[in-house]
């Protein structure tokens, strides 16, 4: 889950706007471009595996809530933060749900030396 809400939509703060994507790294990393795809509910049919590549499903289309490209990357050695700023990306999860998904895809070959731990974080703001 990228993000998890206490209320449904519909519901005062059960939807809102991203507005700042992190993606950052414990490890040293070359690569320089990511795209994290969000999902209004789980998909279903689009795999995001580890080392895999990954597709977009039919089943899933309609789930999309939107996506953001980063190319923001610097690195403080060893760690690597990518960002993207200054977004308004409107979200709501399922009418029956209260969590929007998230899936981070490397779009150009990314070495990690060390373990490579990679955290997401995802700041919105609610309406």
């Amino acid at each position: 889950n990228a993000v998890r809400s206490s209320v449904a939509l519909g519901e005062v703060g059960g939807s809102g706007l991203i507005q700042n994507v992190i993606l950052s790294f414990r490890d040293a990393v070359t690569g320089t471009f990511a795209d994290i795809y969000y999902f209004g509910a789980s998909p279903t049919g689009s795999q995001c595996i580890d080392n895999s590549n990954f597709a977009l499903a039919e089943i899933d289309r309609d789930k999309i809530i939107g996506v953001v490209h980063i190319s923001d990357f610097t690195s403080s050695t060893p760690v690597v933060i990518a960002q993207a700023n200054n977004l308004a990306m409107p979200f709501a999860p399922s009418p029956a749900g209260t969590s929007i998904w998230a899936c981070a895809v490397a779009r150009s070959t990314f070495v990690i030396t060390g373990i490579g731990y990679a955290s997401l974080i995802t700041k919105i703001l609610r309406q």
